[in-house]
């Protein structure tokens, strides 16, 4: 009966990571500006409070990037990169927001 418990306690420890809900996504895209890739930099995904978790992503010199660690849900898009304007280099008050998801594979970004 102790080893019937014993692979039944195993079996349910092996299936749980399954059924939990993903609560961070990767995937590429793009960023542009004015219509031009935007050459370097980095790219800033913010999460909502109260985690306030962040992912992010270097910008590649033809404008392309990989995310990791982004948070599911509404985000707030920020940049550190050379020739954005500066009310998108803070990812408190920035206004480009997007909702991401656990499927999601690419996200092209182009900055008003």
């Amino acid at each position: 009966m102790k080893n019937l418990a014993l692979r039944c306690a195993t079996l349910a420890l092996a299936v749980m990571p399954g059924c939990s809900k993903p609560t961070t996504a990767t995937f590429h895209g793009t960023v542009s500006y004015r219509g031009q890739p935007v050459k370097s930099g980095v790219i800033f995904f913010l999460g909502p409070a109260p985690q306030m978790q962040m992912g992010m992503g270097t910008i590649h010199d033809d404008g392309r990037y990989s995310a990791t660690d982004v948070p599911v849900g509404e985000v707030r898009v920020s940049f550190q990169a050379p020739g954005l304007p500066a009310k998108y280099g803070d990812p408190n008050k920035s206004k480009l927001i997007y909702t991401i998801t656990s499927t999601m594979t690419s996200l092209d970004i182009a900055v008003p």
